[in-house]
This record gives C-alpha cells, structure tokens and sequence, in this order.
C-alpha cells in the first residue's frame, strides 16, 4: 500500500477501534491537557504495523492476564497526535468530529503553551471546555451522549475501488467477524454448515455504507438495557462471503487466518455439491478450526487440537452465536 492507502486503512480502523481523545493530568499541582491517539489490541500484528509505518509508542494494557488475552496500546500524542490526525481526518467516517476538535484544541489550546511558563486561567478555561466536549463525543451509552441520529451523513471523500476495500478491510479487521455456522433444520433431515460475514456497529453511517457499496441485509439487535444504545448489523453469507474476502485478503492484518480458513471452506464443501460422510465431516473440522480461532480470553478449550480429531455429529443442533 502506498502512502494514501495506509491512511485509508488507518482511518478505518480508527473509525471502529481507535479513540481520539483529550486526556487530564496533574502538572506541577494544576490541571493540564493532552491529545491523544491510541488504538488498543491483542493482535501484535496491527500494533507492528502500526509502528512500522506511523512509529509511537506502545504499553500494556490491563486485561486480566487469567481469563483474557495480553492487551498492547498503541498510543501518539500532542504534535505527533496532532499530525497524523490532519492527514487522515478526509477519509474518517465516524470519528470526523473528534478529528476536527483535537485539531481545533492543539492550535488554539497546545501551540499557545510556553515552556516554564504558567499559563493563564483564560486558557485552562477553554482547554477545559475542549475537554468536555471531547467526552462527550466519546461518552458511551445513551445518557450524557449525543444520539446516531443525529450526526451529520458525512461522506468519506472519493474513493476508487481498491481504496474501498482497503477501509473495508480494516473495518473487518477492527469490527468484523468471518465465521462458519451450524445451520440445521431436522424435519427436512437437512444439516449444513455455513459461511458468513458479520459486521455491527451503533453508529448507523457503517452500516449504510457497507450496505450501499456491497449490498447484504442489515438488521437491528436490541438491548433491554436502557442505557446500552442499539446496534445495527450488516451481515453477508454464502458466495457473496466468498468475492468480499477474496478481494480484501491482500489487505488484512489481523483476520488473515480467518479469511484463508473461510475461502478454503468454501471451495472444498460449499462448492461441492454431494452430500457425502466425508464433506460433512470436512466441515465440521473448518467450523471447529473458525472456531477456535474466533474464541476470545485465554484457557485450555484455546490449545490447537488436529483437525482430524473431530467428526461430524448428525445430532448436532447448536448454532454459532456471532454477536
């Protein structure tokens, strides 16, 4: 990827798993302020990526090393910050306007500071109010936030084919989950395994941008909790599965293994049409394999077991739950 293009995969991936934000600190007793970039994950794929071509810093996260995976922040912050969120700021989807507020507060807020100077109240007034702005951008739920509705339909700017799926790679990678699954219906003696393509997202701008690029269905899932806001998804299956991931996997970092297993699964049993012992029990092996590799936290189901290990069970009735 060329220059242009990595800022594309980075917008996309800031867009889902990526947080802009003004970050507090005590200095010399005082409240001060700092523009931050970071992008958090278990995958030490992105996060070399990520120092490779943009550099920053990294630290651990603080996942409980028991029951979930070592967690690595990527993190930039003040001018470099500042610097890259000018250039990639075009092709953000999501997160425009805290693009625009973190560029608004490093000039009008950080570029005034003078080194062993105090500054005055004036300016840690308004350092105050970007910084209250800021969380409520990123607040989450639905109190003390600004609704999807209401953000502005903003456009990515125009984006050839293979730009778009660059972001789309990166959006899967962020928030995607490629998956097999277990789909049965016992009275017509049919069992069958599946592939599919799911991506959710509570801000609804994705979603109808996924949908009126590649097409698929989107639905609703709807939370009893009342301050959870609810997510849109964007899901694709079958054949369709099979193009997208054909023509992103030279752009994945993450998923890469997920997208190799699914495109092989397709054309080893969904191609063929003959229901044989053998395809099912080669399909339930790539369902348990996608599986295993989809499976979150650390513990001994997550050991790598022989494919050949596993058969398939006629009386299986469980289907893969992809939310």
């Amino acid at each position: 990827m060329n220059k242009r293009e990595k800022l594309i995969y980075l917008a996309g991936y800031i867009d889902c798993d990526g947080c802009i934000s003004i970050r507090q600190y005590l200095s010399a007793g005082r409240k001060a302020y700092q523009l931050n970039l970071d992008i958090s994950s278990t995958n030490l794929d992105i996060i070399r990526w990520l120092i490779r071509n943009f550099r920053g810093k990294v630290k651990n996260g603080c996942n409980p090393p028991t029951t979930c995976k070592p967690l690595k922040q990527w993190r930039l912050h003040d001018k470099d910050a500042y610097k890259l969120i000018c250039d990639v700021q075009p092709y953000l989807l999501l997160k425009d306007r805290q693009a625009e507020l973190a560029i608004d507060f490093y000039r009008n807020c950080i570029r005034l500071k003078q080194k062993g100077v105090l500054r005055p109240r004036w300016l840690i007034s308004r350092e105050e109010t970007y910084h209250a702005k800021m969380h409520e951008l990123n607040a989450r739920g639905k109190s003390g936030c600004i609704a999807c509705e209401s953000h502005t339909k903003r456009e990515i700017l125009e984006l050839t084919e293979r730009e778009k799926l660059i972001y789309l790679a990166s959006v899967i990678d962020a928030e995607g989950m490629i998956f097999i699954y277990h789909a049965s219906q016992p009275s017509k003696n049919y069992y069958a395994y599946l592939l599919g393509l799911v991506i959710a997202n509570t801000d609804t701008r994705l979603i109808d941008w996924l949908e009126a690029n590649y097409g698929g269905w989107t639905s609703w899932r709807r939370y009893k909790t009342k301050n959870w806001k609810d997510l849109k998804v964007w899901s694709v299956g079958g054949e369709k599965t099979y193009k997208i991931l054909k023509q992103v996997r030279p752009f994945l970092i993450v998923k890469q293994k997920q997208a190799d297993l699914g495109m092989e699964f397709y054309r080893k049993c969904i191609t063929n049409h003959t229901r044989s012992q053998w395809i099912k029990n080669k399909a339930y092996e790539y369902y348990l394999e996608m599986r295993r590799l989809n499976r979150r936290g650390v513990g001994d189901d997550s050991v790598e077991k022989p494919l050949t290990s596993s058969t398939w069970d006629p009386n299986q009735r469980t289907l893969l739950s992809f939310l």
